[in-house]
């Protein structure tokens, strides 16, 4: 779920059939995010679902700038070890040393397939001083991958300046509302069970990959883990030791159900002063965060239970 390089919608479609959206301006900042950067001179922007999206009008490329969750550059160096899969068939291995990348960030080259299509790209990721990090990749056929293209992207990643986003500048975060009935509803439902997320992707041929997202609400506390199995032909685990677990606190964190933007929210604060909120909604019985479905199991004494003191 928090891979340091996701892999792009876009790069499913035909890179030629990408439309210009608009003119990347010279310099994007996001005080949300906490980051700021100059995308490349010339290309043009378009809409994306999470991070910043940009195309050339002269070059069959794509290059994106995504945020990852990463806290260490030895994290950042595991994730790109793993290389990139998803769940249309995409398969990209790294194929360079992975190297230092100024003090706090790693890059990587890579090779693969993206939808049974050839695709070479070049990746770096850095770590934020607080917040998420970045993620600047660029992507093309092979046979139409440059020097250039390692320099685009390099010249992103050296643009880019972090500031501390509003979630890690205050302990309550300044955009919740005050709760009301309906909060204390969704925290007496929620409190003592476990959430639990899964996706999966089975390529037929041996391989393919597991992500799984499980977060215990006990009270006072929540427990958070994120894992994900690669497959080529057998079981990989990846995940190490959870990163947001500290020896020295309970749990990971503390949680809260708040309002935000005129609705409900689940609001996990971790011990490092980072949140992660989602929107709760509740339709046909079933629990969904930020539309979608979650497992809700409230039973400690069944295997997918929640475990808490």
């Amino acid at each position: 779920m928090s891979r340091l390089f996701p892999l792009l919608l876009v790069l499913l479609l035909p890179l030629g059939a990408v439309q210009a959206q608009q003119p990347a301006p010279a310099e994007i900042t996001d005080a949300a995010w906490g980051i700021q950067f100059a995308p490349p001179d010339g290309w043009a922007q378009h809409p994306a679902a999470e991070g910043y999206l940009f195309t050339s009008p002269t070059q069959e490329a794509v290059l994106a700038v995504l945020p990852h969750a990463a806290r260490t550059v030895e994290a950042l160096r595991a994730e790109a070890a793993r290389g990139i899969t998803d769940a249309y068939g995409t398969r990209l291995q790294v194929t360079s040393s992975i190297a230092a990348f100024g003090e706090q960030g790693v890059a990587a080259a890579f090779d693969g397939w993206v939808e049974g299509s050839p695709a070479r790209a070049y990746g770096i990721g850095l770590v934020a001083p607080q917040g998420r990090g970045v993620t600047v990749l660029v992507a093309t056929a092979p046979q139409a991958f440059t020097e250039q293209h390692r320099a685009l992207a390099e010249d992103v990643a050296r643009s880019v300046g972090f500031t501390a986003p509003p979630e890690t500048a205050s302990a309550q975060g300044a955009s919740s509302e005050p709760a009301g009935a309906e909060e204390q509803e969704w925290q007496d439902f929620l409190r003592g069970c476990r959430l639990y997320l899964s996706n999966s992707y089975d390529s037929g041929d041996g391989s393919g990959y597991i992500d799984e997202t499980t977060i215990d609400l006990c009270p006072g506390y929540f427990t958070f883990s994120d894992h994900s199995l690669t497959v080529f032909n057998e079981m990989d685990p990846v995940s190490g030791n959870d990163p947001y677990l500290h020896s020295n606190q309970k749990g990971a964190g503390q949680w809260h159900v708040i309002r935000r933007g005129g609705a409900s929210a689940l609001q996990l604060r971790f011990h490092d002063g980072r949140t992660k909120t989602f929107a709760l909604g509740w339709e046909d019985g079933k629990t969904f965060l930020d539309g979608q479905r979650w497992l809700r199991s409230c039973n400690p004494n069944i295997s997918v239970g929640p475990r808490c003191d």
